[in-house]
């Protein structure tokens, strides 16, 4: 059996620049038929987790969030990238995706949220340390000390290209982003298939 590469965390952590960083350094991805992690749309926890219970993604990495909610298929050989970020930043971008969706925020609720996600967090990753080795990574660190994530990167996926990994990496600060970056890369990656 070959090892799953789970990249993992909470909502709005990071999860698809580590998956964008992953897939560019060459490991095969496991994605939902017609969604591509590459540019930015999400696959659906639900084929996520049928993918790795039918055996298809053994030996790819696949993004999987929320543990505690999508409880991932026993028996498998998992290695974990928890992707984790500064939880007022989290929390905002948390915000702005559901606004986004239509779906009402107060500042009430974000406080909750917020205040959330380091029990959170605590609970998850000891749900995944009975199923894999978990390896913590934080966004910021992605953003602002890359070569230093790439590094571990490949200590735990050997063999990756590490000279492109960075090319994924969007020159911006580590606050929250004002747009809906995934809007733009599906947008910048459709305007690049029109040229080719």
């Amino acid at each position: 059996m070959k090892t799953i590469i789970v990249v993992t965390g909470l909502a709005r952590c990071g999860s698809s620049l580590m998956m964008q960083m992953i897939h560019a350094g060459g490991y095969p991805i496991s994605c939902h038929p017609g969604n591509e992690a590459i540019s930015g749309e999400h696959n659906s926890q639900t084929e996520t987790l049928k993918q790795i219970a039918s055996g298809s993604a053994n030996g790819k990495a696949v993004k999987s969030l929320d543990p505690l909610n999508f409880p991932l298929p026993p028996g498998n050989d998992y290695t974990f990238i928890w992707m984790e970020r500064n939880y007022s930043q989290q929390a905002d971008s948390m915000g702005k995706f559901l606004s986004a969706l239509g779906i009402p925020v107060n500042r009430k609720g974000m406080r909750s949220l917020e205040a959330s996600l380091p029990k959170d967090t605590d609970k998850s990753i000891k749900y995944l340390k009975r199923l894999g080795e978990v390896y913590r990574f934080s966004f910021e660190d992605c953003l602002l000390k890359t070569s230093v994530v790439i590094e571990r990167i490949c200590d735990i996926i050997p063999g990756l290209n590490a000279s492109i990994m960075p090319s994924v990496i969007i020159n911006r600060g580590v606050e929250c982003y004002s747009g809906l970056l995934e809007r733009e890369l599906i947008e910048k990656e459709k305007q690049r298939r029109d040229k080719d």
